[in-house]
């Protein structure tokens, strides 16, 4: 990421995927999991940094195409693997940004910024609920596929980004 355009357009493309696949995740009976789901939502930091970058989230569309269907707590320990180890190298993206763009915490780096000091403490704990629930024969499989068909999603999303500016890998 070079450019303020580089970054809004990573940026509208991640909103584009985290909302819906957010939104599949809210609907999921996460109770005794150990999992807080709005405690790990993204979306409204991915708001917040386009809002800074003079975008109106409002203005932006989300499809629900090509994305895996998250309907189970399993599904979505995977689709949360792919979310969470995303926050991990968030940090490292931030630093980039920073002296590159100016971008901060505090400053269009919202979403990067993720958990900020807790963001070791967030991974671990989300761990600790996979590890658990993967234990389970039956539940192993559907965590997996979950996992792989949203980092699919991911891939697919972004190719056009990075397609765009092959020489980049800083995604989210």
């Amino acid at each position: 990421i070079w450019t303020a355009e580089d970054y809004r357009e990573l940026l509208e493309t991640l909103w584009g995927i985290y909302t819906p696949v957010e939104d599949a995740l809210m609907k999921i009976d996460w109770r005794d999991s150990g999992i807080d789901i709005l405690k790990r939502r993204k979306k409204d930091w991915l708001e917040a940094d386009l809002t800074y970058l003079g975008i109106a989230p409002a203005s932006l569309r989300d499809s629900h195409a090509d994305l895996p269907e998250l309907d189970t707590r399993a599904t979505g320990l995977g689709a949360l693997y792919v979310l969470e180890g995303a926050t991990l190298g968030g940090q490292i993206i931030l630093r980039h940004l920073q002296p590159v763009l100016g971008i901060s915490a505090t400053c269009g780096g919202r979403f990067y910024a993720s958990y900020g000091a807790q963001t070791s403490a967030m991974w671990r704990s989300y761990l600790a609920v996979l590890e658990k629930e993967g234990a389970r024969p039956q539940m192993a499989d559907a965590i997996e596929h979950g996992a792989v068909e949203t980092f699919r999603a991911f891939e697919r999303r972004l190719a056009p980004v990075q397609d765009a500016h092959p020489s980049e890998a800083a995604y989210g």
